[in-house]
């Protein structure tokens, strides 16, 4: 019932899978903050939708910015710390951020934890980011999942990209036919025709790619 109550904004995409729409049925979408693809699957809704934009955070942030510059110590290290992780940290190389970006990072730059610069946090938070080392394969699976019609397939595929190696994953799993069958129960599980996993990159700069 309380759920039925309240207001539907969406952030870092701008359409419900079915699962999720389901629970808020009869609900409108009211505001969307994003910066992927428009789908137009709620077209009524405000907000913004900034494609190429280098984080969703960075809409989120303007909000918050417009209302008050006194924003609460853990929204803002939020906000900051996910604006720094999506845009590489703003390197040229990664051409990530845009110049939006980088302008409300600014006003949030405050939030950087004390006794640490920019580049030191950003170190700190990929490597808390990467590090997999207490998931099982199946959160494995689940921590970076997507699902898309692809031909060729009757029914939907999930796209899960692998924060560990091939090797890596296998060893967790406790061998390849084992790792196949939990890529087999969880396509199953999760009602997938097929599940793909994209794994990291090895220490030979190798990545792999397997489909259950």
């Amino acid at each position: 019932r309380g759920l039925k109550k309240r207001s539907l904004v969406l952030t870092d995409h701008n359409k419900m899978t079915e699962k999720v729409s389901n629970i808020f049925e009869g609900q409108e979408v009211e505001l969307i903050y994003d910066h992927h693809t428009k789908t137009d699957a709620h077209p009524d809704a405000g907000g913004e939708i900034v494609v190429g934009l280098g984080s969703a955070c960075t809409l989120v942030a303007e909000q918050f910015l417009k209302r008050s510059s006194d924003l609460p110590p853990e929204m803002g290290r939020l906000l900051a710390g996910v604006i720094l992780l999506d845009t590489r940290n703003f390197s040229p190389e990664e051409n990530k951020g845009t110049p939006r970006d980088e302008a409300v990072f600014g006003q949030l730059r405050a939030f950087i934890p004390e006794g640490m610069g920019q580049d030191a946090w950003y170190k700190a938070l990929t490597d808390a980011r990467t590090d997999v080392s207490h998931l099982s394969v199946k959160e494995l699976l689940m921590l970076d999942l997507k699902a898309a019609h692809i031909d060729g397939f009757e029914g939907r595929v999930g796209w899960a990209a692998m924060m560990a190696t091939l090797d890596d994953t296998m060893e967790r799993a406790g061998g390849a036919a084992a790792l196949l069958q939990a890529m087999q129960d969880f396509a199953h599980a999760r009602g997938f025709v097929a599940v793909v996993c994209n794994f990291a990159r090895d220490a030979g700069g190798f990545k792999a790619l397997a489909l259950a």
